[in-house]
């Protein structure tokens, strides 16, 4: 998904070397998710993010695939755009939803389905990173408001209203 994590999960893929980025959702995001970097930019109303991927992959698949929507049609395509022996790291928040998954390509293809969620170790090289430019945060910050607006703030971004992807509040 091309919200704030998935943004800087496409961002540090590529700063650690990913040969191809591929981000998938709708709206504008995608386009914000092209400005940053991503290689392919599936959206789902229009395209199966599955095929897309696999028929450019010659039906091998992603290497790794980081789930950050948590949408349940989002981790049925994690699984079925990785490729055989490969990773689905599960990031992203449903809710509580519970998701029916295959479990038999899991088993069947060997893939790994692991859940992470960062850490305190994660911090300074984070920072560090959006420090040295590999990651554009000033990209991902599309509102800005001053301290005594926080209730408009807060309600803009509760709606979705003007596509926020991160809001700030300066004093």
């Amino acid at each position: 998904g091309p919200g704030l994590l998935g943004l800087c999960v496409m961002g540090l893929a590529k700063h650690y070397g990913a040969s191809k980025t591929y981000i998938t959702g709708r709206g504008p995001r995608l386009e914000v998710a092209r400005e940053l970097g991503a290689d392919v930019a599936i959206d789902i109303t229009k395209h199966d993010p599955v095929q897309v991927v696999m028929d450019d992959t010659d039906g091998i698949g992603a290497d790794l695939v980081v789930e950050c929507a948590g949408a349940p049609e989002a981790v049925g395509h994690a699984i079925g755009m990785v490729k055989r022996g490969g990773r689905v790291v599960m990031e992203g928040l449903n809710g509580g939803q519970e998701i029916p998954i295959k479990t038999d390509r899991i088993v069947l293809d060997e893939i790994s389905l692991l859940g992470a969620r960062g850490s305190p170790n994660c911090y300074p090289p984070s920072i560090q990173i959006v420090a040295d430019g590999a990651v554009n945060a000033r990209r991902m910050l599309t509102h800005e408001y001053a301290l005594p607006e926080i209730n408009e703030a807060m309600e803009m971004f509760e709606k979705r209203e003007g596509n926020p992807l991160r809001v700030a509040i300066k004093p």
